[in-house]
């Protein structure tokens, strides 16, 4: 599973997908209906749908994470 994740000093927002396409069409289309929602700048919403200030992660469901990163649990 892909999670894409851009965070704001306000907001945090997260999407999942079964790919990184899919999580970040997901995240682009929560950025618009954010954006809509709160009345934000059309150059607000620019610099959020830039790849640039996202983060897109591969994870394993049943997995333990800290701080992003998959911890070894056991031997």
């Amino acid at each position: 599973m892909w999670i894409a994740t851009y965070e704001t000093r306000h907001f945090s927002s997260e999407a999942y997908g079964a790919t990184e396409d899919e999580a970040r069409s997901a995240l682009t289309a929560g950025l618009k209906a954010h954006a809509a929602e709160y009345g934000a700048t059309a150059d607000w919403l620019e610099e959020a749908l830039s790849a640039e200030e996202w983060e897109c992660r591969l994870v394993e469901a049943g997995r333990c994470y800290r701080d992003r990163e998959a911890m070894k649990i056991g031997d």
